[in-house]
Order: C-alpha cells, then structure tokens, then sequence
C-alpha cells in the first residue's frame, strides 16, 4: 500500500473518471518515467524542479535538467544569470562574468542594494562572481558541478 501511495502522490497515474470503482490509468508523467532510462532518477529530477524558477531560467533548463543534463542546465541558468545582469547594469557585451559581476553590484550602482553596507556589497558581489565562474565555466573547477554536490 505504500508503495501504491508513493505512485499515486507523485502523480505517477490517477482514476480513471470514466470508469466506476478504483479504475486508474497511466498519467502521461509516468508514461514518461516508464520510457525513461532511470525513472526513479527522472523522479528525482522533477521534484527538484518543483520549486518556483524565475520564467526565463526555468524554460531555459527544466529540460536539460530532466534529462540528466545537469551540467548544461547550470551552463544555461549561470548565462541567463550574467545576460540579466548586463541587462540591469546597462553594461557592454564584452563585459562578462567576474568583471561585469563586480562592477554590476559594486556600491553606488542601480543593482546596489541602498540598506546594504560596504561588505554586503561585497559579499553579493563575490556570490554572483563565484557563481558565474563555477556553474558558468566548469572546465576550470576541474570536474562538473552537478546538483549533489550543492
């Protein structure tokens, strides 16, 4: 019975309304686990997914994230990440990664928070530049960063 619930609380099939008694059918997300290569995996995937993402991270990378492409979808999330920054800083195209993060939410710019001090400046500043040049350019941490290893 445990294992029925688990199925059915992660919408993995559910009743069939055309049918009288406990009738259910396959839901087209367990369709698509049972195609999957891993399912238990591709189940894992969704429920990590099943937070609120900014709209244009989360049609970026739900689908590489579902795949396994954990990798691609850090990639494709950093870079909207670094595009929206240069957006906000009305900064350059040649402007990219630490150097538009440092500038970008040094003090005194628009993406500055006014509440903050010196070192919470800082400190955002040295967040969005050591995310951009982990998930952004895995090749130099020396091995891929994957959502376990958060």
């Amino acid at each position: 019975m445990e294992a029925f619930d688990w199925v059915h609380h992660h919408g993995l099939f559910a009743r069939d309304p055309e049918q009288s008694g406990d009738c259910y059918f396959i839901t087209r997300l367990g369709q698509q686990v049972l195609d999957a290569t891993d399912g238990l995996a591709f189940v894992r995937a969704q429920q990590r997914l099943g937070v609120d993402l900014h709209p244009r991270i989360g049609e970026r990378v739900r689908a590489q994230f579902l795949l396994g492409e954990y990798e691609l979808a850090a990639f494709a999330a950093s870079r909207e990440v670094e595009i929206r920054v240069r957006e906000l800083a009305a900064a350059g195209d040649s402007d990219i990664g630490v150097k538009l993060t440092r500038q970008a939410f040094a003090g005194g710019c628009p993406q500055a928070d006014p509440a903050l001090d010196g070192s919470a400046h800082d400190a955002v500043s040295t967040l969005f530049a050591g995310a951009l040049g982990v998930f952004k350019n895995p090749a130099h941490t020396g091995r891929s960063p994957t959502p376990t290893r958060l």
